[in-house]
């Protein structure tokens, strides 16, 4: 007999969506009670355009609806605006640390950037970044890792989901703070329950549309079968194979893996997720 261990508001079933804003990536909508979308990561080295727009295509004809690459250097800055031009899917600039890299991926035009301004050491960058993004009505995603918000210190009494959350939170206060609202979050775990936990409690202390996944979920096949409750997953094998994974479940989206900024061969993401009826993000 199966037995459900979920508080009743947490249980699955018809339950009125979550209300958040409404975010613009290129032609694509997400949150407001738009359908939720499939967003994957190119694994090519991003200065090779025509290998780049190679796998955009096939992630296109796999369903995949968002394109993310990562731009780790300058080289792959200056790859942008002719990836944007030829870009069947809207594109989005995964960028770490440099807000250079940030304002070439905005001059290129690229729909949307994956950027944590904390990691940025150069407030004034930050700034210039953050002004010129809400010009052109550029959308940021915030995306906190586990495996990234460091050690516990002694005395801190959180458990790993609300350090994301916490963490998370003053991301978002530095781009408020800016007068900067076009925003989307994602908080990923290892550990789905770490993911969920942290994802239910993120949604109910702010208005943005929610990037689901799990990170580091493993390989193509363990993926597949570790994580069949999450929208995107983050696995390792081929980029165009994990589209269908999170399209396959009726009922939810499915795991892919989560790619560094600097790493092509991180895998695929499906992220904003969209598989077979389903309709927004998800309501935790």
């Amino acid at each position: 007999m199966d037995v459900d261990l979920n508080l009743p508001e947490d249980r699955l079933g018809p339950r009125p969506r979550r209300r958040s804003k409404r975010v613009w990536v290129g032609g694509t909508a997400i949150g407001d009670g738009a359908p939720v979308s499939v967003q994957s990561m190119c694994t090519t080295l991003t200065h090779d355009v025509d290998a780049t727009i190679r796998q955009i295509e096939q992630l296109q004809a796999a369903g995949c609806e968002i394109a993310r690459v990562a731009v780790p250097d300058k080289r792959g800055g200056e790859a942008l605006k002719e990836i944007v031009r030829r870009s069947i899917l809207p594109v989005v600039a995964d960028i770490h640390f440099d807000y250079r890299l940030a304002l070439m991926a905005l001059d290129a035009k690229v729909h949307k950037l994956r950027l944590n301004p904390g990691n940025i050491h150069n407030k004034d960058g930050v700034r210039e970044v953050t002004k010129k993004a809400k010009e052109q009505g550029t959308p940021i995603r915030i995306g906190v890792n586990h495996g990234s918000i460091g050690d516990r210190q002694p005395g801190d009494l959180r458990d790993e989901a609300q350090r994301m959350v916490d963490l998370a939170m003053s991301e978002i206060k530095i781009l408020e703070d800016l007068d900067f609202d076009n925003i989307v979050i994602s908080v990923k775990a290892f550990e789905v329950p770490v993911m969920v936990a942290a994802y239910r409690r993120l949604a109910k202390l702010v208005p943005y549309p929610l990037h689901l996944g799990v990170t580091e979920a493993g390989t193509a096949l363990s993926g597949s079968i570790r994580h069949p409750q999450v929208a995107r997953p983050s696995r390792s094998g081929a980029h165009a194979r994990r589209v269908p994974v999170v399209r396959s479940r009726g009922h939810r989206p499915h795991p892919a893996r989560e790619g560094r900024g600097g790493a092509p061969a991180r895998a695929a993401r499906t992220d904003e997720g969209r598989g077979h009826g389903l309709r927004g993000e998800w309501p935790w």
